[in-house]
């Protein structure tokens, strides 16, 4: 994957800032938006390789996922704007798997079937087999579940967003989230169930 660095122009890194040491997300978009090229460097090493990681798993293709990825920095050194209504990562997040989202919907790749949008408020007995699972295993049993599953799950256990983040990174309604993260809960019980009985 060709990194951020090799795209931008503006002020060279070539050698370390110091002040930059020890700096908030939030201190490296000012340096940012100040025209500072390692800011960005630095921030693509805090959460780029983590970032590719998810969207990986949520879209399964490598490739589309680490443009994604590169397409994400570049928007940030580009001017994206953050409005600090949310965590840097969960902004960061969300404008990557909007890129991935865009890039799969050009290629007109099959992306399964959208699970209806409606709420599920109910508790059910996923919930307690989800709360205990076996992250592991939840990993490995991801290609069960549809994409839009796999978005929210992920989000929800392996980036540990609340439900209004994961509406805000998908652009979605929380009632949207619940009925997607219900659906997979339930899809996952099923597998394990069957598992479990052979």
């Amino acid at each position: 994957m060709v990194e951020p660095k090799s795209q931008l122009g503006g002020e060279s890194s070539d050698s370390a800032r110091p002040e930059l040491e020890g700096c908030t997300d939030e201190d490296l978009l000012i340096q940012i938006n100040q025209g500072h090229r390692d800011s960005v460097e630095r921030l693509y090493r805090r959460h780029g390789p983590s970032i590719l990681a998810l969207l990986i798993r949520i879209f399964d293709d490598r490739q589309m996922a680490e443009e994604a990825v590169q397409d994400t920095f570049l928007a940030v050194w580009n001017g994206a704007r953050f409005d600090g209504r949310s965590r840097v990562r969960t902004w960061l997040v969300a404008i990557a798997i909007r890129q991935a989202g865009s890039k799969r919907r050009r290629r007109r790749l099959a992306v399964g079937s959208q699970p209806r949008d409606f709420a599920s408020n109910d508790p059910s007995p996923e919930d307690a087999v989800v709360a205990g699972l076996d992250v592991d295993r939840l990993v490995k049993d991801l290609s069960e579940l549809t994409r839009y599953q796999r978005e929210v799950v992920l989000l929800a256990f392996a980036e540990q967003l609340t439900h209004p983040e994961i509406a805000e990174v998908l652009g979605v309604r929380i009632g949207t989230v619940k009925s997607r993260l219900h659906g997979a809960k339930k899809a996952l019980m099923r597998k394990w169930e069957q598992e479990d009985r052979t």
